[in-house]
């Protein structure tokens, strides 16, 4: 009986199956109904020999039904690392995206549109703001957003006497790429940056520095260990690594719980860019910035990003501290 009454159950969440692994916003949705395919699957398997005769037919019945609920169960938990992941590398805007230059007038009277290569990645698109000296810090943007993010940093860089560059790294905003790629080829975009600035006439080439927040910020860290030419570095709310960002961070972009769909969508991030998050670590490079200035700030409420990771990161670093 439990059988033929889990049958019509079945078919339901076969149903809802089809309907929510097409929904871009399903992923709790087929979450629920991973659970729900599992349980009657379970059920079966361990009580069927004793709750119902064991006639070829049934046999067959029961065989299909377990299959059935295992292939279900198998298309749930990849609807779920491929919705996950998706939202990791093409991430919905940020809550920041819809400013603009012109509600900073001094910006957008003094910004230079531009462009700029980065070897074998593209171009990427932002705005130079000259200041009142050549001295130049370059602005770097958070997961999901885009240089419009930065124009409050700017201005204030700005009326301090800064010049200016904030740009959309790879795969976000204006700039070139398929994919965010959680810092591996958004480091590449910095020292590109440094590089194009060092051409520039109105930038004091020996003096570049570099502030980022979030997913910037831990970019922030990895190209100055990587670049000498970087002279100082803001990194506000840094991941001390991808993984460990794509850990805190996954309730809210995908609305599950961390375990165990994140293990699962961290593998079909690698699958899908071919690259490993356990690659972008900035707790690995941190110290090499030493003896250069860092500042690192962390804000205790932050919830997407802990402030140990800034903890780890300052404990990492070189001296003096």
């Amino acid at each position: 009986m439990s059988l033929i009454l889990g049958l019509p159950l079945f078919s339901l969440q076969a149903v809802f199956l089809g309907v929510s692994a097409t929904a871009a916003g399903s992923i709790p949705a087929l979450a629920v109904l991973w659970l729900f395919t599992l349980a009657p699957v379970v059920f079966v398997w361990r009580w069927w020999p004793k709750a119902m005769p064991t006639s070829p037919w049934q046999r067959k019945l029961a065989n299909w039904y377990l299959s059935s609920g295992v292939i279900a169960s198998v298309l749930v938990i990849a609807a779920v690392g491929w919705i996950g992941s998706e939202r990791g590398i093409h991430p919905i805007l940020c809550n920041t995206g819809n400013e603009s230059i012109s509600d900073y007038p001094t910006l957008e009277q003094a910004a230079e549109l531009l462009s700029f290569p980065v070897p074998e990645l593209g171009q990427r698109v932002g705005w130079f703001v000259p200041g009142r000296s050549q001295s130049t810090i370059i602005l770097l943007h958070g997961f999901g957003c885009r240089r419009q993010e930065m124009l409050d940093r700017a201005l204030a860089l700005n009326q301090a006497g800064y010049s200016t560059l904030l740009f959309d790294l790879h795969g976000q905003g204006d700039s070139d790429g398929d994919a965010v790629t959680l810092g591996f080829y958004e480091r590449q975009d910095a020292l590109a940056a440094v590089e194009y600035l060092k051409t520039r006439d109105d930038v004091d080439g020996s003096n570049i520095g570099v502030l980022g927040i979030s997913m910037g910020a831990s970019v922030a860290i990895m190209a100055a260990a990587m670049n000498p030419d970087i002279k100082a570095v803001i990194a506000d709310s840094p991941f001390e690594s991808a993984t460990r960002g794509i850990e805190e961070g996954f309730t809210r972009v995908t609305g599950l719980p961390r375990f165990p769909f994140g293990p699962i969508t961290l593998t079909f991030i690698e699958w899908r860019l071919g690259i490993s998050p356990e690659d972008i670590a900035p707790i690995e490079k941190v110290a090499a910035i030493s003896p250069r200035p860092l500042l690192l700030i962390h804000g205790t409420g932050d919830t997407d990003v802990s402030p140990a990771n800034s903890e780890v990161l300052f404990a990492a670093a070189g001296e003096p501290k």
